[in-house]
């Protein structure tokens, strides 16, 4: 029987509000990150979740969590690059995703849950964006059972700044001529994305891509 799930980018925004809610739910995670577990969490709060220090590049780091994985939720991306270090877009979003599905479709596990994006801000490089699009054309063309989510920006509590900046989406919002334009890629909470992301590898049902429309409907019905 199948006994976990794997998240990868667990430690960070959004990969450990989905680490929070699974163990609310009893639901056994394994979390790979570069980080590991991240500080100064209250370990109740995660009791059901294992946190793994490594690449999703270094098989050797995570195979032993492959033969019992259920299910797949891809968290990791990157806003900016750091060229000089080899962090870019294409290596952080493209070239990830396609580690994860091919890991997934050698391995057998057909449910997988890709955190896109629905729209970039505004001065967001266009390779950003491209290789997201890249990313979930690759998964798409495997034919496992995936889900894409596609929201906008996130926030939440754990990032304090992440609050402020969706008040001022909020006040934009209110603008008649910025609504229509601004409103289908309005912010969502991280525990509302979490929380369908979650759904989405723990339901066969749910699956396709889904909009910031779709995101916010399915965590209010859950």
């Amino acid at each position: 029987m199948k006994t976990h799930i794997i998240i990868t980018g667990g430690s960070g925004f959004l990969g450990k509000e989905i680490c929070r809610q699974a163990s609310r739910l009893n639901t056994q995670v394994v979390s790979l990150s570069r980080s590991g577990k991240p500080r100064q969490i209250k370990n109740v709060d995660f009791a059901t979740v294992t946190w793994v220090k490594g690449d999703v590049f270094d098989h050797a780091v995570w195979d032993e969590y492959l033969p019992d994985c259920r299910g797949i939720i891809h968290c990791i991306g990157i806003l900016h690059e750091q060229p000089e270090k080899g962090i870019t877009y294409k290596r952080e979003i493209f070239e990830t995703a396609q580690v994860i599905g091919l890991i997934a479709k050698t391995n057998g596990i057909n449910d997988l849950v890709y955190v896109s994006a629905g729209a970039a801000a505004p001065g967001t490089p266009d390779g950003y964006m491209k290789n997201k699009l890249e990313a979930e054309n690759f998964l798409q063309s495997l034919n496992l059972h995936l889900t894409i989510l596609k929201p906008g920006m996130l926030y939440g509590p754990d990032l304090p700044e992440t609050l402020i900046e969706n008040d001022q989406v909020q006040k934009l919002l209110l603008d008649p001529k910025i609504r229509p334009h601004l409103y289908p890629h309005r912010p969502l909470p991280v525990s509302s994305v979490a929380q369908v992301a979650l759904e989405a590898v723990l339901n066969t049902e749910i699956n396709g891509k889904l909009s910031v429309d779709d995101i916010e409907r399915l965590a209010a019905n859950g």
